[in-house]
């Protein structure tokens, strides 16, 4: 298992785990947007000598390191247990809760308490999801952290309960049945679903319930979402194009020639120039593209984007789209990439509805944020380590 790709793409908090849909990452490539990227720290603008911040999926990443440091906190990565430090490094407080191989652990909270049993259950469970965690087992701090995750799965569960008054079993076994799906797809033939169950000592009775809890607690973090905090989002994102997306057919005249050298910005344009001559004089554009262009991602069908949200190309190439009418062809469009040749297709705007899942995603990982923090600590009555 340690040439794949472990754990979930949805994060490694209980937080995301309630907030998403479980699911396994193989090995794949990303298509990210590079961008230049000014960072003003209160009023003062500060310079990155730590790596270019890029944009993937409509979220802008910048280097964690120069930002903690840009606003004095010192910035460590704890490869044991893959965990990055702000400021000095906690000492782990004693503790006696151990992995699912020993010792015994049990907590007591506000309406409940978590057995032993229970939570090497749970133990278990997030080894199953990411393997790199049995790493950290023996850390104090870890599975103190841990605890107070499932404490937390627990009391959002019941209040999920008391809400709906419904079961969730038959939507659990449906989300059962695509994670073993998942599973083989990432591990083949290599390590069963099965054999890992009997390794991690679970049943998909654990993980069945396991998955009910969480969408049980779903229901509950969904119901401190408002459609009015929703709408007020959407509409602020309507200001920034945030919802535009746009089909496109698209020729790049790469400043990069085939073999690694340099094309003059000046040999560039000229050529870009060339093939929109060919496009007024009638020449096919999904034809031109398979000829001239050196974008080696749409070049093969004719140079088409269908559909795509306008925020995750780069700026000088999203202003041309969101800027040309409908079937015309751009004069040259210079990015760091080289000329585009661009012809708008279509425009369309995602509606509140079809953005409504994304905008809740969001607000339930801040009410789950919330309870955690302000919640959380006062309905804690005892763990190992109080």
């Amino acid at each position: 298992m340690k040439d794949k790709v472990k754990g979930l793409i949805i994060g490694l908090s209980i937080g995301s785990l309630i907030a998403g849909s479980a699911a396994y990452a193989s090995a794949t490539q990303i298509e990210v947007v590079f961008k230049s990227i000014k960072y003003m720290f209160n009023g003062v603008e500060k310079k990155s000598t730590q790596g270019q911040g890029f944009v993937y999926n409509n979220t802008t990443y910048v280097p964690l390191r120069f930002v903690g440091e840009a606003l004095g906190q010192e910035v460590k990565w704890d490869e044991k247990n893959q965990t990055v430090w702000f400021s000095d490094k906690p000492a782990a407080k004693p503790t006696d809760v151990k992995p699912a191989t020993g010792a015994k652990a049990a907590a007591v909270y506000k309406g409940g308490s978590l057995s032993t049993q229970d939570f090497n259950t749970f133990l278990a469970i997030m080894q199953l999801y990411n393997p790199d965690y049995t790493k950290s087992l023996t850390d104090a701090a870890f599975n103190e952290q841990m605890l107070k995750d499932d404490i937390t799965l627990k009391i959002l569960a019941k209040r999920g309960q008391a809400l709906t008054g419904k079961s969730f079993k038959e939507d659990a076994a449906a989300q059962l049945a695509d994670l073993k799906i998942q599973f083989a797809q990432v591990f083949g033939t290599e390590v069963t679903w099965d054999k890992r169950l009997l390794e991690l000592k679970i049943t998909d009775a654990n993980m069945v319930t396991y998955l009910e809890e969480r969408l049980l607690g779903n229901v509950y973090l969904t119901s401190k979402v408002s459609d009015s905090s929703l709408r007020d989002d959407y509409i602020k994102g309507l200001s920034t194009n945030a919802y535009d997306n746009a089909t496109v057919s698209h020729i790049l005249i790469s400043l990069t020639l085939e073999d690694g050298t340099a094309r003059t910005p000046e040999d560039a344009l000229k050529r870009a120039n060339e093939v929109i001559a060919k496009l007024n004089a009638g020449e096919a554009f999904a034809d031109l593209a398979k000829q001239y262009s050196d974008d080696a991602g749409s070049k093969d069908n004719g140079g088409q984007y269908e559909s795509t949200n306008v925020n995750g190309w780069v700026t000088e190439f999203k202003d041309a789209v969101i800027a040309l009418p409908l079937n015309k062809v751009s004069e040259p469009v210079l990015s760091q990439f080289g000329y585009h040749i661009i012809r708008v297709d279509a425009k369309s705007q995602t509606t509140f509805e079809q953005a409504k899942e994304a905008l809740s995603a969001n607000h339930i990982q801040q009410a789950y944020q919330t309870f955690t923090t302000n919640e959380l600590p006062g309905l804690i009555v005892s763990t190992p380590s109080k």
